[in-house]
C-alpha cells in the first residue's frame, strides 16, 4: 500500500531529439537549488509511454521520513532516463503558491 502517489506526465512530440523517455527513478528533495539533496523513498514504475508513478511507502517511519522531506524541501529534482541511455534533470522549486498546496494535501495525513 502507498501513502501517496506521484504522477509525472510527459506529452513528447515525435521529433523529440533524445527519444523515449524509460524511466523516471525518483524524486529529489533539496533543501536549495545548490544543496545535493535526498530521494524520497518510493517504488517508481512506467505506467505507459510519456506516464509513470512514483508510489510513496505507507510503511509509518518512511511514510514520516518522506512527509517531512516533501514539507521542508524548497527544490526538487526530477532525473529522466531515456530508452538511448541519455539522462536529463529537470530541477524545480517549490513557490508560495506551492507551498500552500502541499500543506493542505499533507494535512490531509
Amino acid at each position: 500500500p502507498a501513502s501517496h502517489l506521484i504522477e509525472v506526465a510527459f506529452d513528447q512530440p515525435a521529433n523529440f531529439g533524445a527519444g523515449e523517455i524509460e524511466r523516471v527513478p525518483a524524486l529529489v528533495v533539496k533543501a536549495s537549488e545548490e544543496a545535493r539533496g535526498e530521494a524520497l523513498v518510493g517504488v517508481a514504475v512506467r505506467v505507459e509511454k510519456g506516464l509513470f508513478w512514483i508510489a510513496l511507502p505507507a510503511e509509518d517511519a518512511q511514510a514520516q521520513r518522506n512527509l517531512e522531506l516533501l514539507s521542508q524541501g524548497e527544490w526538487f529534482d526530477l532525473p529522466i532516463l531515456f530508452k538511448d541511455g541519455r539522462r536529463a534533470l529537470i530541477t524545480f522549486e517549490k513557490g508560495a503558491e506551492d507551498a500552500k498546496l502541499f500543506r493542505t494535501v499533507l494535512a490531509g495525513q
